[in-house]
């Protein structure tokens, strides 16, 4: 089994959304459901630079899916009330994105908004474990992961179209840079075994894709805990680039065409700067 130092999540937004939403006596039922809240809290977060980070949660794609979401106060960010699904067979008719409405669509159109006045957008999207955690019992996935391969890959791959669909969506509105991670699969929480069966039977072909889907036109940052985990399972590669800047997030925006991933530190660091003026490409290996 291979072993390799997890990266340690340690980075905290200078401002999040909840202390905007405090700011402005917001109520969570309306800033994760209102376009128009969205580009207001992302603007009041971006600290006057043109940069602007969406969605404000985890749960926008599982929601999509089905999932039961308690929204929150200005405590606590939106998670799951209660589990939709009692069988992973069941999660096989889970109903796709409909991109049309709801709290996905709301997305879209504050991404639009924000992208017509002139700001970058990033957009977040989360990987399978964190979205399947918010529809079924996480215990009954780890059993899947060990005793039902074939319905894992199977739900894995119905994850993986909507993921595309919903990304596709977002570049047709001209979205540059996304962000990926997923929070619930981390190598801490999942054990060696099962993230390995991740890397292979999802995060590698779902980069992949994401790499033709983009042409070279986007860039994705993929959470430290992806990309040393791709890297130590030698599916993935570190290369240099050259950049004129010390400092990250302008960084990425610079290396859009130059390598489709990036990942060696978390997006949410911002105190972080590049050395000798170079960030660290990541290429798939096939």
């Amino acid at each position: 089994m291979i072993k390799f130092q997890d990266y340690m999540c340690k980075h905290n937004d200078d401002m999040n959304y909840l202390d905007v939403m405090k700011h402005f006596n917001f109520k969570a039922e309306e800033v994760h459901t209102s376009n128009q809240l969205m580009v207001k809290v992302s603007k009041e977060m971006s600290d006057g630079r043109k940069i602007c980070f969406l969605p404000f949660c985890h749960t926008v794609e599982g929601d999509a899916m089905g999932a039961l979401i308690q929204l929150g106060d200005c405590e606590f960010g939106p998670r799951s009330h209660f589990y939709s699904y009692d069988l992973l067979e069941d999660l096989l008719q889970v109903k796709g994105f409909d991109l049309s409405s709801g709290r996905i669509n709301e997305v879209i159109k504050a991404s639009s908004h924000l992208l017509a006045e002139g700001y970058e957008v990033v957009v977040n999207i989360s990987g399978p474990l964190t979205i399947l955690n918010l529809l079924i019992d996480p215990v009954k996935v780890y059993k899947g992961f060990r005793k039902q391969a074939d319905l894992i890959k199977e739900i894995l791959l119905i994850i993986e179209r909507n993921l595309l669909m919903y990304i596709e969506a977002l570049l047709t509105k001209g979205v540059r840079v996304f962000s990926y991670g997923d929070a619930s699969g981390g190598i801490s929480i999942v054990g060696p075994r099962l993230y390995q069966q991740q890397v292979e039977w999802f995060t590698h072909r779902f980069l992949e894709s994401i790499e033709k889907l983009f042409d070279k036109k986007a860039l994705m940052v993929l959470c430290p805990k992806v990309s040393y985990g791709l890297v130590a399972h030698k599916k993935a590669s570190w290369s240099n680039i050259s950049v004129g800047t010390s400092d990250y997030m302008t960084a990425i925006q610079d290396s859009i065409g130059k390598t489709c991933f990036v990942g060696e530190t978390c997006i949410k660091n911002n105190k972080y700067r590049l050395r000798n003026l170079e960030i660290k490409g990541l290429s798939l290996n096939r």
